[in-house]
């Protein structure tokens, strides 16, 4: 049997990246359920659960990692409410270095919005 992708959950994921791409963490975490929970190794933190611990998070890194994010889809693939997303991830960093690296996110979502999304790095985060 073939599940359908939900273009709800898909459209939200775009939503959510060009968000994250304009430095606006609150539009980026409103895409999320109310108790949504976002997953990353990047963060202090790593798992964050709640549309307004996300924000904090997505603030954290806007304000003391990332200075201008940057998203290309290479990959997605979806079933049902569940997404996989390979990125190129392109982001300039506060200090001014270039940060390139691939990313995959498994994102599960419903009605109400992404209701987990999980970060996987090739490589483990730094240090």
């Amino acid at each position: 049997m073939t599940v359908e992708p939900n273009k709800n959950t898909r459209e939200r994921i775009e939503n959510a990246l060009r968000a994250f791409e304009n430095s606006d963490a609150a539009a980026a975490a409103s895409t999320y359920a109310e108790n949504g929970v976002f997953i990353d190794p990047h963060y202090p933190a790593s798992e964050y659960q709640g549309r307004e611990a996300i924000r904090e998070a997505f603030e954290w890194a806007l304000t003391n990692i990332v200075e201008q994010p940057g998203f290309s889809v290479r990959n997605s693939i979806g079933a049902g409410d569940t997404y996989a997303i390979e990125v190129d991830t392109h982001h300039v960093a506060k200090d001014g270095s270039k940060r390139e690296f691939p990313q995959v996110f498994v994102v599960e979502g419903d009605e109400t919005g992404i209701t987990r999304w999980r970060t996987y790095l090739p490589f483990p985060p730094d240090e």
